[in-house]
């Protein structure tokens, strides 16, 4: 059954290291909202940073991966409510330096996070998508399926076409000849 709630308290989360961040859960706005700083900080950084840093705009991988990192940070910045383990409060410029300066830990963060979301996501598709040229994911609803209706009778009298009844363009100018 698909569930419609996720947790709505913010909540610790144990990463490695002695590091916990307390965290409120992710929601569509959440997500929304954080790719659409994303986007914004993207902008900004590409019309008045990035080639003082010497990066190519051009470079659409390039590109993409500054887009996840503004996104990792705009998620981060609407979600996490605290931490320990990690030196400095946490406010935006840390929370940012989190980010940047420590992936794989930003990373599990994410992960985490995203965990009951993606749940949610495989709540709805009931079967999994079949292997390649396999069918048997899906349920077999032929078995269910009344007995195969019989073909359509042949048309009474009609010839079948032939090269001289087939129109040529010398012949046929089209609709209205």
């Amino acid at each position: 059954m698909l569930s419609l709630t996720l947790p709505s308290e913010p909540q610790w989360i144990d990463l490695a290291n002695g590091v916990r961040i307390l965290s409120m859960p992710l929601t569509t706005q959440a997500e929304l909202a954080a790719e659409a700083q994303a986007r914004r900080s993207l902008a900004t950084y590409c019309d008045n940073q990035a080639v003082l840093d010497g990066v190519d705009l051009d470079n659409d991988a390039l590109l993409d991966a500054l887009f996840d990192t503004f996104k990792l940070i705009g998620l981060a910045s609407f979600l996490i409510k605290g931490w320990e383990g990690i030196e400095g409060d946490c406010n935006f410029a840390n929370i940012q330096a989190f980010c940047e300066n420590q992936p794989t830990y930003s990373r599990m963060w994410r992960s985490y996070v995203r965990a009951p979301r993606l749940a949610l996501e495989q709540e709805k598709n009931a079967s999994g998508p079949a292997q390649p040229g396999d069918t048997a994911a899906g349920p077999d609803i032929a078995k269910t399926a009344a007995t195969p209706a019989s073909p359509a009778p042949a048309a009474p009298n009609m010839p079948a076409p032939t090269t001289s009844t087939l129109p040529t363009a010398s012949t046929d100018s089209g609709p209205g000849n």
